[in-house]
């Protein structure tokens, strides 16, 4: 009983000091972004906020929340967030006008096309890890994905210089919202299909997102 209360009460410690901060850098994004909004950007420029200001700024504070089939929680290390809604949450918070809600409960081919915004979805059909490294390498360049998993799990998906990151509320164990190299994750080898949508080189996406407009969702089975 005295251990359950301590760990308690670190966790909530934790999200009493993470929270502030979290809200401080959603407002800072906010800022930056109608800065450039007024700026008229280059889309390398528009490019390198998103994936920067997501990658380095929202994503790390999830890091640690756990994980839950049910779970949609709006506030990182507090209560539990399902794959989808980590996806769906990020992108909100990063001021992407999108329901959270209606994206988190599509399949993950629907949440790819939703992000693509007319643009292309890369279908991968695979054989193991190695095989899905090297076609993603050979196929795609540099930078921030969203990866659908055949028909039960999404994240985010980041190559750099080759390396291939899974970003994502991860079903397998107990860590929760993480970051794991492709030949690391268990949700690989359970299926054989990937569905990729490239999102920080997405001229539609960044332009909706910088602009305010809605990203609609696009509903199926």
């Amino acid at each position: 009983m005295l251990l359950f209360v301590i760990l308690t009460m670190s966790v909530v410690m934790r999200t009493q000091t993470i929270y502030p901060s979290y809200l401080s850098k959603k407002a800072s994004i906010s800022l930056e972004v109608d800065s450039l909004r007024r700026e008229t950007p280059s889309l390398e420029d528009l490019s390198e906020s998103f994936k920067t200001n997501l990658v380095d700024e929202i994503i790390p504070h999830w890091y640690g929340t756990q994980w839950s089939f049910e779970g949609h929680t709006n506030t990182p290390q507090k209560g539990e967030i399902a794959c989808g809604y980590f996806v769906s949450t990020s992108l909100k918070h990063l001021g992407l006008n999108i329901n959270r809600y209606l994206l988190a409960q599509q399949n993950p081919l629907n949440e790819a096309k939703t992000l693509a915004l007319g643009g292309e979805v890369f279908t991968i059909n695979y054989d193991g890890h190695l095989d899905l490294k090297e076609q993603i390498v050979a196929q795609l360049t540099d930078g921030l994905y969203f990866i659908g998993f055949d028909h039960f799990h999404v994240g985010f998906m980041l190559i750099e210089n080759c390396e291939v990151f899974i970003i994502h509320s991860n079903f397998m164990g107990d860590n929760g919202v993480e970051k794991e190299e492709l030949e690391s994750s268990a949700v690989i080898s359970m299926c054989s299909k990937v569905y990729l949508v490239n999102l920080d080189k997405n001229r539609n996406l960044l332009q909706a997102w910088i602009n305010g407009e809605e990203v609609v969702v696009k509903k199926g089975k």
